[in-house]
């Protein structure tokens, strides 16, 4: 893999038991630290050239027998990093659009049979007994539209009764 720039095991004494460099290990590394025996799992960036390696140390059986190295290259490990970013930001941007979206379409769906109730009453205040509220909605909105149908047909009823009581005063 060319990601991998290096293994390399350190005794627990400090000393490189075997690496995978074609000549020397480079200095820089040594002077990093690299060779100290590692007690528990880690993740070192260290300056290479122009770019830079995580170091990733295990130990091997407690430390008893060394440290296993894994040099990774830093740039493309940063590129992958960068490229999940991006996606997780336009899966983040669709699901953020997707929900304004369910939002409003919510609202509307929510709001059309109030806005029709409003336009009943308005109706019915002005004397239009014969409006009837509608609401398929299986919920307290049909509730609703059902009691304001009700209560326009107790008015109307009401509202007849008068007329023939005042008929009838006005007939003796």
């Amino acid at each position: 893999e060319e990601d991998v720039v290096y293994i390399l095991i350190v005794t627990p004494q400090g000393k490189i038991f075997v690496h995978t460099f074609p000549g020397p290990v480079p200095s820089g590394l040594i002077d990093s630290g690299l060779l100290r025996n590692r007690r528990s799992y880690g993740i070192k960036k260290i300056p290479y050239g122009k770019d830079f390696i995580f170091d990733i140390a295990c130990p091997i059986q407690e430390s008893r027998l060394g440290t296993l190295h894994l040099g990774l290259s830093g740039e493309p490990m940063v590129e992958r990093v960068n490229h999940t970013m991006g996606d997780i930001s336009t899966i983040v941007a669709a699901i953020l659009i997707l929900g304004a979206v369910i939002a409003v379409l919510l609202s509307r769906f929510i709001s059309r049979p109030i806005l029709e109730f409003i336009k009943v009453t308005k109706a019915v205040s002005r004397g239009d007994l014969e409006q009837k509220a509608v609401a398929k909605t299986g919920d307290e909105l049909e509730d609703l539209a059902t009691s304001l149908n009700e209560m326009t047909q107790q008015i109307k009823a009401a509202r007849t009764r008068l007329d023939d009581a005042r008929d009838y005063v006005s007939n003796i």
